[in-house]
């Protein structure tokens, strides 16, 4: 993955989580773990928009795994953080 591709998807995870990352932060990201961990950080309870749970529940369905679309009403999880990023980077 180059440099582009990455830029793409920390712009399409902004529009996914209706979030800013600042140019500073995302420049520091070396990995999509890195990307977990910030967003993880910085979205401590917030509850995910009507788009960011179609998308997690359309994941959660895709895998098998219901479990990643429990708890929509609450705070965001780490796996579904990581379950979003990991879709990106899959279609990358």
């Amino acid at each position: 993955m180059d440099s582009l591709d990455f830029v793409e998807a920390v712009m399409t995870l902004e529009e996914v989580l209706g979030i800013e990352i600042p140019t500073a932060d995302a420049e520091q990201f070396g990995s999509p773990r890195e990307m977990v961990d910030w967003v993880e950080y910085h979205l401590r309870n917030y509850r995910p928009s009507i788009q960011t749970a179609a998308l997690l529940r359309g994941i959660a369905k895709s895998r098998g795994d219901p479990k990643l679309a429990e708890g929509l009403d609450s705070g965001i999880r780490r796996e579904q953080i990581a379950a979003i990023i990991g879709e990106m980077f899959r279609d990358l």
